[in-house]
């Protein structure tokens, strides 16, 4: 399982949002959405594949228990009241996901194996 670090920013943001939001319990959802694909034919019948949208990680704070996984400690937010939760995608990581706050959002700055 990766280990989830958030730099400064973020967890500025993170404490923004709570207050702002009055969250009872606050979760750092981080989960990667899988790139699209189209498969077409070609001129001579052969399969053509496409990118309709390339694959990125995402990340963002809520108080739903809808997203389904494991609820985990972020060790790395002590004092934040924050709990974690990842995809399986997430899960099956080794390394550190960077998180970041850019314009007011958390994003997945970088991953470190």
């Amino acid at each position: 399982m990766a280990t989830v670090k958030l730099t400064e920013r973020a967890k500025q943001l993170v404490r923004d949002s709570k207050i702002a939001f009055q969250h009872e319990r606050s979760l750092l959802i981080v989960g990667y959405e899988q790139p699209t694909l189209d498969n077409s034919r070609g001129p001579e019948g052969e399969n053509v594949w496409r990118t309709v949208r390339s694959g990125d990680w995402y990340v963002y704070l809520s108080d739903s228990d809808k997203f389904e996984g494991p609820e985990l400690e972020l060790t790395d937010c002590v004092g934040l009241d924050v709990r974690l939760k990842m995809d399986r995608h997430a899960l099956a990581l080794r390394g550190t996901l960077l998180v970041d706050a850019i314009d007011g959002k958390l994003v997945a700055g970088g991953y470190e194996p």
